[in-house]
């Protein structure tokens, strides 16, 4: 078995963490502004892309672990998660197969066709119901709610050499008031060299 549930458990708790930094992709930004920032264009059709792709990858690997923890063999050689889809609907182990034929089919235009893109609203749309099929499945339990921080320290003076002075910027994810994800960064003004 290449994974276990604890495995697909983490990961999809990674992915989530994941999806919520990238949806508050320019808020990191603002830390650095007096204004708001617009958001990139490029990234907006990007990024839904790249994480639905990683999306169908991970239900991919969880279904490729329910059929081996079962015992259960695919009548065909052919492992594709079509099939492996089409299998466990036959064998009424999925809460919602259309749904999820969809999400692959979804996930095919975008890594085959050229012009295919996705909202965020679909992207949201389809990890829900990927998160209900994991809870269906009891890989999961219910989705945490992550709180997106960002925040930048006062102007303080520095003791390093050549450092006039320095603030420190931190954002990052909470979940029930905790930091679970942070990153931070020191922007430093150099004294004038004489």
């Amino acid at each position: 078995m290449t994974s276990t549930s604890e495995d697909i458990a983490r990961a999809w708790r990674r992915f989530l963490q994941d999806y919520e930094l990238a949806r508050h992709y320019k808020l990191p930004y603002t830390l650095h502004s007096e204004g708001p920032l617009n958001r990139n264009p490029v990234l907006e059709r990007l990024l839904p892309a790249l994480l639905h792709v990683k999306l169908v990858g991970l239900l991919d690997e969880a279904l490729m672990h329910l059929v081996e923890s079962k015992g259960l063999v695919l009548p065909t050689k052919h492992g594709a998660l079509g099939a492996r889809l089409l299998f466990l609907d036959g064998q009424g182990i999925l809460s919602d197969f259309d749904k999820l034929k969809l999400i692959k089919d979804r996930r095919n235009d975008l890594a085959h066709e050229s012009n295919a893109w996705t909202s965020w609203e679909q992207l949201e749309a389809d990890i829900s119901t990927v998160d209900a099929e994991l809870q269906h499945f009891g890989y999961v339990g219910r989705r945490p709610t992550y709180e997106y921080f960002g925040e930048r320290s006062a102007v303080r003076g520095s003791l390093l050499p050549g450092v006039l002075w320095e603030r420190e910027y931190r954002f990052g994810l909470k979940q029930d008031g905790r930091e679970i994800v942070a990153f931070s960064s020191v922007e430093r003004i150099m004294k004038d060299s004489e």
